[in-house]
């Protein structure tokens, strides 16, 4: 299961609760845990209080790992931060939606093999 948005120009405290709220709903009628996909192909700067809220969201039980689509550098330095704030080895960046949909795909298949 995936939560998948995407997200486009700056990304201020505001607009990462509002984004936390949204993953809190959903996460409360999944009975099962699951990823939360952040498309940053189309942000240009996420602020420092922004980037709190994302790494926070890495806390959630619900949620197995996040994975943020960034292909800019500035972005991709910006998902790191949030990576060292949040919950070790549970945030992810990714070149394309769908790199991050494959390593989902991959295990998902992984997972069921065991």
């Amino acid at each position: 299961m995936i939560f998948s948005v995407g997200l486009y120009g700056e990304i201020h405290k505001n607009d990462a609760r509002r984004w936390m709220n949204s993953l809190r709903r959903y996460a409360q009628g999944q009975p099962a845990t699951f990823y939360a996909l952040i498309d940053l192909s189309r942000v240009s700067f996420i602020g420092t209080t922004a980037r709190v809220e994302f790494a926070e969201a890495s806390q959630l039980p619900q949620v197995k790992e996040l994975l943020f689509v960034a292909s800019e550098p500035h972005m991709q330095q910006a998902v790191h931060m949030i990576a060292v704030l949040g919950k070790p080895h549970a945030i992810h960046i990714f070149s394309s939606v769908d790199d991050a949909r494959q390593y989902v795909e991959q295990a998902h298949s992984c997972s069921n093999a065991s």
